[in-house]
């Protein structure tokens, strides 16, 4: 009887390992290259930032324009709409038209 105790004591551990080994052996899927749906912007983008300029957000949102308009192939213009707990900045994303080329 210790014998099968001993057994089901190591049974959660062998179960742990097993899953690990499992989820290392998974290989990683690569994402398309391109958006699969053929979307490009057909005139610049607009990034609302609901912040004040110079602030930490329209400081990494200035970072991601930089890479993010040359891939897409037009420029992608900043506008920063402060105030009310960026309900301005989502009031007015919400009023654009919806084609796609505005952001928040």
């Amino acid at each position: 009887m210790p014998e099968t105790r001993s057994r089901m004591a190591a049974l959660p551990s062998r179960l742990a390992l097993a899953c690990l080994a499992l989820l290392l052996g998974v290989p990683a899927q690569a994402q398309p290259a391109a958006d699969p749906s053929g979307w490009a912007p057909e005139r610049p983008l607009r990034l609302v930032v609901p912040s004040e300029p110079g602030g930490s957000t329209d400081v990494t949102a200035r970072l991601i324009v930089e890479r993010l308009g040359p891939r897409l192939g037009q420029p992608v213009v900043i506008e920063n709409r402060p105030g009310a707990g960026g309900n301005v900045a989502w009031g007015q994303a919400a009023r654009a038209t919806p084609d796609g080329h505005s952001l928040v």
